[in-house]
């Protein structure tokens, strides 16, 4: 159930990185149908264009150890996605794929206002 926070800061959220964001595409592989007659799942790749902010891992981050050089968060607001994003997706910035190393929630109330994926290139 939805609290007055979510109702708040959900829309805010998705109108503020739509605001100062930048578009990229999410893109999930499932396995598909399997096919009895073959013996195999055709995998089937469902993408999703949507705003995010970017950003460089600063100082301290890359001195822990936690994140490698080149790594980017990508802030994506909750209700941009049409199911929550995992950490076998794919973000494509601009034309380069990065794939999502771990997926942290914000939370508004009881739902998620922002995502930060940590994003490695692949």
């Amino acid at each position: 159930m939805s609290t007055f926070l979510d109702d708040i800061f959900g829309p805010l959220t998705l109108d503020m990185v739509g605001l100062f964001g930048k578009s990229v595409t999410h893109s999930r592989v499932t396995p598909g149908a399997y096919n009895t007659a073959t013996g195999t799942a055709t995998p089937t790749t469902v993408t999703q264009t949507l705003p995010a902010i970017i950003e460089e891992y600063k100082g301290a981050e890359l001195i822990s150890g936690l994140v490698k050089a080149g790594d980017k968060k990508v802030s994506i607001a909750g209700a941009a996605f049409d199911s929550p994003p995992e950490p076998t997706d794919t973000i494509t910035v601009g034309s380069v794929p990065y794939s999502v190393v771990e997926v942290a929630a914000i939370y508004s109330g009881e739902d998620v206002a922002l995502f930060v994926l940590k994003c490695r290139k692949a």
